[in-house]
C-alpha cells in the first residue's frame, strides 16, 4: 500500500499507512526514513522525536536519521538530547566535525556551561586557528566573560565600603 499511496501521491494516505507500518513493524528502517521525511516538512518534531527512537534500535549508525532527531530536539527545546545527539554525531560522521563540534559549543552556551564552552573552543581553535565560526565564538565568549567581570566589579564598589578594590587606585 506504501508504495502505491507513493505513486499516487496520496500524501495523507501515505502517512497513514507510514504510521501503520512503523508502529506494527520494529524492523522496518526504509518505512522509518520515509515517514521523518514526511514529517520533517510537517514540522512535526514530537513524532520525529519518537520515529527517529525507533529507528536507532534498528540502525544506530544510521547518520540521516540522528541528523533528522538532532533538529527534532533542538525545535523540541531538549538541549541535554542535542548535546548528545552532537556526541554521537561527532563519532559517526568524522566528514561534519568542525561543524558538529561548532554546534555542540553553541549548546554548551545555551546551556550556560560557559567554562566549558570556552574551553572547547580554544581547543577546536588550536586544530584549526582559521576557522573564522569558531573565532566568533570565542569572542562572544570573552565579551560575556568581560560583561559579568564587570558587573561584579561595579556591584562590588558600590557597595558602600569605600575602600578600592584591590589593585585598583582611589
Amino acid at each position: 500500500m506504501i508504495s502505491f499511496y507513493e505513486r499516487q501521491k496520496r500524501r495523507d494516505d501515505l502517512l497513514a499507512a507510514l504510521r501503520q507500518e512503523v508502529g506494527s513493524n520494529a524492523t522496518d528502517l526504509p518505512s522509518c526514513r520515509k515517514l521523518v521525511a514526511l514529517l520533517e516538512e510537517d514540522r512535526a518534531s514530537l513524532e520525529i522525536v519518537r520515529i527517529a527512537e525507533r529507528a536507532f534500535a534498528i540502525d544506530p549508525f544510521d547518520v540521516g536519521m540522528r541528523r533528522s532527531a538532532l533538529e527534532a530536539y533542538r525545535k523540541t527545546g531538549d538541549k541535554a538530547k542535542v548535546l548528545a545527539t552532537l556526541d554521537q554525531l561527532l563519532r559517526l560522521d568524522p566528514t561534519h566535525t568542525l561543524d558538529y563540534q561548532l554546534q555542540r559549543i553553541e549548546t554548551l552556551c545555551d546551556l550556560e556551561r560557559w567554562a566549558e564552552a570556552k574551553k572547547e573552543t580554544i581547543r577546536l581553535l588550536e586544530e584549526t586557528p582559521y576557522y573564522w565560526e569558531a573565532q566568533k565564538l570565542l569572542l562572544r565568549l570573552v565579551e560575556r566573560d568581560a560583561g559579568s567581570r564587570a558587573g561584579r566589579v561595579s556591584s562590588a564598589s558600590s557597595a558602600g565600603t569605600g575602600e578600592p578594590l584591590p589593585g585598583r587606585r582611589k
